[in-house]
């Protein structure tokens, strides 16, 4: 009898549940939206999108939410147009039973300024996201310039991302988004490397904060160990040519810093 009991109490509470849940699906269906609320889930000192703005791209897509039905209103349509902004990182759309909208976005951080050999400037962000300039507001990220061919019009909807050691970066763009990033990350290579140059041959070339001389990096391949050999040779060799004019810094070579003075060649084997 006891054991009856439970099976009953069980089937009981069962059908409850799908009671509920019928009656809520038929309220939804005409309940209208009573609120919209916006938030922006990361912190940034400039921002290229602000809190208003998205406002604006919903109500200039959908019109204003308050008071359509909730049923009339695709949440999914809402995500996918703030995620091609190419300011957003991801949105995600809520709805409540009370007819409340909440949309959380996050947004795109600027990680590389793109100048191209036209002298069209953009944004690579953190996710390798091209983002286009927006005027009025200049972010401060490492520049990259030179022999750079790619418009942003032609790679708006593209990713460049190569941030593991193991992925071979083919195009310029994903090299410079990787170093970008190795430098990024590190406190003493963002006081020490002002600018990413690519050369006509498409090498890689870093242009020192302080100092007339050149680094010339040629590709990302082994960037971190290349990199720790820069500040070994900062440390240990730089300080040996004194005054003296010093034309470039050669990564190249692997375990090797090859200098160049004048005429001259010095060179300094770096541990394995």
């Amino acid at each position: 009898m006891k054991k009856i009991l439970q099976i009953s109490l069980w089937l009981l509470l069962f059908a409850g549940v799908i009671v509920i849940t019928g009656f809520a699906i038929t309220e939804k269906k005409s309940v209208k939206c009573t609120k919209l609320d916006v938030f922006v889930n990361d912190v940034q000192p400039i921002t290229f999108i602000n809190q208003t703005e998205i406002y604006g791209i919903i109500q200039n897509n959908f019109g204003t939410l308050p008071g359509q039905l909730l049923k009339n209103i695709n949440t999914g349509q809402i995500e996918n147009i703030l995620e091609k902004n190419p300011y957003i990182e991801d949105a995600n759309v809520y709805t409540s039973l009370l007819g409340e909208i909440t949309v959380d976005v996050t947004r795109e951080k600027p990680l590389v300024r793109i100048i191209n050999s036209v002298n069209e400037s953009y944004y690579l962000s953190q996710n390798g996201k091209p983002m286009p300039v927006k005027e009025g507001f200049t972010y401060r990220a490492i520049l990259a310039s030179g022999f750079i061919s790619d418009n942003y019009s032609n790679i708006m909807y593209r990713t460049f991302s190569c941030d593991s050691g193991n992925v071979v970066c083919k195009d310029i763009l994903s090299k410079i988004h990787r170093l970008a990033g190795v430098i990024e990350k590190d406190k003493w290579l963002n006081e020490a490397i002002a600018q990413i140059y690519i050369n006509q041959e498409g090498e890689i070339e870093l242009v020192p904060a302080k100092g007339d001389f050149l680094i010339i990096l040629g590709g990302v391949e082994d960037i971190e160990v290349r990199l720790e050999n820069l500040k070994a040779f900062y440390c240990a060799g730089l300080p040996k040519f004194d005054k003296e004019k010093l034309e470039s810094i050669n990564l190249k070579f692997k375990n090797q810093v090859v200098c160049k003075k004048s005429q001259k060649i010095w060179n300094q084997e770096t541990s394995s």
